[in-house]
């Protein structure tokens, strides 16, 4: 310690009222115990400032400097856009499903109409070989079974019609759930990328 009141501006405070050069030994009564104080000093002080200091992380995809606190957010990223991913998953599988039943009714439809144009074929075979030889009433019955036979032709055709518009819009849909799954994979591996960057930066810290 020096004399005159005046403080070594070298020395660390804190050493039983007495003040400790960094760079010499210290005063005779310290011993080698000085030194060992002087360096657990001086890592004290480099770690209290250390702590304040937040390390950077460079991000190698934006260019732009990240904190290593957001890995945490780019886990959190990730997850949601695995866990939307998962719900896009579900709702092609019902579409598919909807489809599905669509087919089906169309060809039970079609082939519905296959019956009601054979029987409309055998009608009018009936109605040429019995030219002459029907009475009024027989008439009137092959004429009321036609006219039932138009009226379940169309009903059929405007089933079809309908199930194919349908099916339309499902097809659709599908195609833009497949872009958007796309488009989610593909952010989905650039989140995994941009995480995996930031963890090795925040192991070499």
């Amino acid at each position: 310690a020096r004399g005159g009141g005046a403080e070594d501006p070298e020395a660390i405070p804190g050493t039983s009222g007495a003040q400790v050069r960094v760079g010499g030994a210290g005063p005779p009564e310290c011993g080698g115990g000085c030194a060992a104080r002087v360096a657990r000093l001086r890592g004290a002080a480099a770690g209290a400032g250390g702590a304040r200091k937040v390390p950077l992380l460079q991000d190698a995809v934006g260019g732009h400097r990240v904190r290593a606190a957001d890995a945490g957010g780019a886990q959190d990223a990730r997850d949601q856009a695995a866990e939307r991913g998962g719900d896009a998953a579900k709702e092609k599988a019902e579409t598919e499903q909807q489809v599905e039943v669509l087919l089906k009714e169309i060809a039970e439809f079609e082939l519905a109409v296959k019956g009601l144009e054979k029987e409309m074929h055998e009608l009018n075979r009936v109605e040429i070989e019995s030219t002459g030889v029907l009475d009024e009433e027989a008439k009137v019955q092959l004429r009321e079974q036609k006219m039932r036979l138009d009226r379940e032709f169309g009903t059929m055709l405007t089933k079809i019609a309908d199930r194919r518009e349908r099916l339309q819009t499902f097809e659709t849909k599908l195609q833009k759930l497949d872009k958007a799954r796309q488009l989610k994979e593909a952010d989905l591996r650039d989140l995994e990328r941009k995480l995996v960057v930031l963890l090795e930066e925040q192991q070499k810290e």
